[in-house]
C-alpha cells in the first residue's frame, strides 16, 4: 500500500475548459457516459 502512495504525484492536475471549447458543450461525467453506453457492455 505504501508503495502505491509513493507513486502518487505531489501536484493536482490543472482543470481547464478545453473539452467544452472543443465540443461546444460541458463535458459528461463518467456516470453519464456509462449510462449512455451501457448496452454494448451487457451480455
Amino acid at each position: 500500500m505504501l508503495r502505491v502512495w509513493a507513486t502518487v504525484p505531489g501536484t493536482v492536475a490543472e482543470v481547464t475548459t478545453a473539452v467544452e471549447e472543443v465540443v461546444g458543450r460541458p463535458p459528461r461525467t463518467f456516470a453519464q457516459w456509462a449510462a449512455a453506453h451501457a448496452d454494448p457492455f451487457r451480455p
